[in-house]
């Protein structure tokens, strides 16, 4: 994921920067009406797209994703507006604000495997859509001629190769999710303790749980909402024994001594793990904007 999200940052930065110098070349050859377009387009694509991403990331939170989201696509319409005139201004700003609230509801409202795949269709057209604005702006000191099929290849052969391109990046990181997760064996089949958490709304239940040392214990994540959730035990020394998660292309693991479930929508995952030090220990939600709406509880190492 964070991959997918560097590049679709990276593409969104070089479509802005190219979009402005373009306008800025041809500010004094192109027509009011061409700058106002270039300025709607760029700001709208540029907030729709990274509103859903951001939608995406910090479901549960839709004021931070779509205040940003507002920020980042009017930024965008106005700087690629300001070449021209307050029009193409005012156009850009707009429909960049627009574009950040939409998205970022969007965003918010479906699961992140589709706002994957939402946000690739949306980068894809906004890249065909700059390309169109750009040969507009770079045509504009010739005569004016109709558009026609030949004319448009450019643009449709560019959105069948990204398209393509972005699907076998996302493929790629899902290949290598499953090659790490294909390295871990189950090493008990029986815990000496088995605990369950479940998830409402934005809450555990229970809260709070206890376990004995070096005891062996299976700790289960249910998850009954429409979204997804984790549970991250920070600091938390341990072995695990079962990583064999119950529901395919999550993982469950350890990384700098937390512990981590992952559960997708009306789904439930598992982890094994032995406690090898006493004390009381914090466990949240790691998803962006759940741990402040209430996601917290503590396990208790006897």
């Amino acid at each position: 994921m964070t991959t997918f999200i560097i590049i679709v940052v990276s593409l969104l930065s070089i479509i802005l920067i190219t979009s402005f110098t373009t306008s800025f070349i041809q500010r004094k050859r192109s027509a009011v009406m061409t700058g106002m377009m270039a300025a709607m387009v760029i700001g709208m694509c540029i907030g729709l797209t990274i509103g859903v991403l951001l939608g995406s990331l910090f479901q549960g939170d839709l004021f931070t994703s779509t205040i940003i989201s507002m920020a980042i696509g009017m930024f965008a319409g106005i700087l690629v507006g300001i070449p021209f005139n307050a029009l193409s201004v005012l156009d850009g700003m707009l429909a960049g604000i627009m574009g950040g609230m939409m998205g970022a509801m969007l965003g918010e409202m479906i699961s992140p495997a589709d706002a994957i795949l939402l946000v690739k269709i949306l980068l894809t057209i906004s890249i065909c859509s700059t390309i169109i604005i750009l040969l507009f702006l770079l045509q504009t000191n010739r005569k004016e001629e109709n558009a026609n099929f030949k004319w448009m290849i450019r643009p449709l052969a560019t959105f069948v190769v990204l398209f393509l391109l972005l699907g076998s990046i996302a493929q790629i990181n899902v290949n290598s999710d499953n090659h790490n997760q294909s390295h871990h064996t189950p090493d008990i089949n029986n815990p000496d303790n088995q605990l369950k958490i479940e998830v409402t709304g934005f809450e555990y239940t229970p809260n709070e749980i206890s376990v004995t040392k070096s005891e062996s214990t299976e700790l289960k994540l249910v998850n009954n909402d429409d979204i997804e959730h984790d549970l991250e035990i920070i600091d938390f020394p341990f072995e695990t024994l079962n990583t064999e998660p119950v529901i395919e292309n999550h993982t469950n693991h350890s990384h700098n001594s937390a512990l981590h479930i992952h559960s997708k929508p009306h789904s439930k995952n598992s982890i094994s793990f032995k406690a090898t030090q006493k004390g009381t220990y914090l466990f949240y939600c790691t998803i962006p904007g759940h741990k402040e709406r209430g996601m917290v509880g503590t396990i208790i190492v006897n």
